[in-house]
């Protein structure tokens, strides 16, 4: 698939691959809008997409290999806040949110295989994932007094330029019925440990993995726009690695004295020229508008495959 887009229905004019069938290419503005199906025992991307995106539009969804060349199933991206539909707010316990902004649906029409099921976020501007190693695939479970996003595992995360992949941790049972799952990615409970700014620097290192940075701002004064000027420097030579500002989180209300958190997505590909802050030592200098300056030194570590410009 290189070039134009196929709109399909999940009814009678959806889009059909027969056993052995496979799927070249794919990209922002070659993709399926709309129902795709799949016979066979053959691994297989769903080249994926929905044609109200203006950018980041291609999403695919991929299925690990059924057991029988006569299995067969249906997949859907749909770029819609599934909580329409689906609660977004009824979460399993290890979940701490899942995806306002899209969704797939998959559905196992014919056969018993269990599949594992690997999804995509692209760089739609109101779909960013704010920490890659937190991802998890979640699908909304339907059975009857159940009703939840339930936690399916995020399992061999990867990050390529603006797009992640995250896969379910094993084999997903989906439901023989004429309703498909809904699956989206979430973002997994985590007890976040916030770094405390210095007016100066001391010894210390906060530690930092996956360019996930979280840090504690105590204003002392009422900002006008709620905003702070941050730089990050290396820590060796001092050079200049990322600049720009930061309106600190709704954890504790933004522009209001007192304790604010603030978070840096220092894994995103345009945090640097370059891309991805790399592994190493570095210093965060966070400024006011009164040009009040703060410190921390931190050592971050990469463990996942860093994005390069």
């Amino acid at each position: 698939m290189t070039k134009g887009k196929i709109k399909t229905t999940r009814v009678t004019a959806y889009f059909e691959l027969a056993d052995n069938g496979l799927v070249v290419g794919g990209h922002d503005s070659a993709y399926v809008h709309g129902a795709m199906r799949k016979t066979g025992n053959d691994t297989v991307w769903f080249p994926l997409g929905d044609t109200t995106l203006t950018a980041g539009a291609y999403h695919p969804l991929r299925i690990s290999a059924p057991s029988s060349g006569t299995d067969q199933f249906e997949a859907e991206y749909l770029a819609q806040n599934p909580g329409l539909t689906y609660q977004t707010d009824s979460l399993g316990d290890t979940l701490q949110s899942v995806s306002n902004c899209d969704y797939w649906k998959l559905q196992r029409l014919v056969g018993s295989s269990n599949i594992i099921a690997r999804v995509t976020s692209n760089d739609n501007a109101s779909c960013k994932v704010d920490d890659y190693s937190q991802m998890r695939v979640a699908g909304f479970d339907e059975t009857t007094g159940i009703n939840k996003w339930r936690d399916l595992g995020g399992s061999d995360i990867k990050v390529y330029d603006n797009k992640a992949f995250v896969s379910t941790t094993s084999a997903i049972t989906l439901p023989m019925t004429t309703n498909p799952m809904p699956i989206t990615i979430a973002k997994k409970q985590n007890s976040t440990v916030y770094a405390v700014l210095r007016r100066k620097l001391d010894g210390g290192y906060f530690f930092v993995t996956n360019g996930n940075l979280y840090f504690r701002y105590d204003e002392e004064y009422n900002d006008t726009d709620g905003k702070l000027t941050f730089n990050v420097y290396k820590s060796d030579d001092h050079s200049l690695e990322s600049s720009s500002t930061i309106v600190p989180s709704t954890v504790t209300p933004a522009i209001s004295y007192g304790d604010n958190h603030c978070f840096l997505n220092c894994f995103h590909c345009q945090f640097t020229s370059a891309g991805s802050l790399t592994s190493g030592y570095y210093i965060l200098e966070v400024i006011n508008e009164k040009n009040e300056k703060w410190y921390l030194r931190f050592k971050n570590t990469n463990t996942l495959a860093e994005c390069r410009n």
